[in-house]
């Protein structure tokens, strides 16, 4: 195995359907937005700066993987509100949907402890894998971009 993947066995469980927010309010379903054999969460955070620093990275992957993977934006945050996880999106002209996990139920699942975290799954909805998405806050520094090798295992 390499190690820069963590393969995971686990699965949502059957009948365990995850429910997110949009920012409109609305309701939906997890396996409602996964449009493509890989699925890729990102847990954010409107305040966080290190999660900040990631976007222009997210944004060029999600572009990069349009149509082979999805890349959804997740605020597991109680301290902040879905008009301001709306501002953050807007501001920072993510290049993917961001949703509100209410309850932490999605962050429960996956075992989402930091921001900014990715969960790739694959078409089975198995974790394929979780951590971080590189290896530097810094862009000049980074040496493995980690996110990109497990969304090519995945695929």
């Amino acid at each position: 195995m390499r190690p820069w993947l963590l393969l995971l066995a686990a699965a949502v469980a059957p009948g365990a359907e995850l429910s997110l927010t949009a920012l409109d309010g609305a309701p939906q379903s997890l396996r409602s937005l996964q449009k493509t054999p890989v699925t890729v969460l990102v847990f954010l955070s409107a305040q966080c700066p290190v999660s900040n620093e990631y976007v222009g990275r997210l944004n060029a992957l999600a572009n990069e993987y349009a149509g082979q993977a999805t890349f959804l934006g997740v605020n597991a945050n109680r301290n902040e509100s879905v008009e301001q996880a709306r501002q953050h999106a807007t501001e920072y002209r993510l290049a993917f949907p961001v949703y509100k996990d209410p309850g932490n139920a999605a962050a429960d699942e996956f075992g989402a402890t930091v921001t900014p975290e990715a969960i790739v799954l694959d078409g089975e909805n198995r974790v394929r894998y979780r951590g971080r998405i590189d290896d530097s806050q810094k862009p000049a520094r980074v040496k493995r971009s980690d996110l990109r090798l497990a969304v090519e295992a995945a695929l």
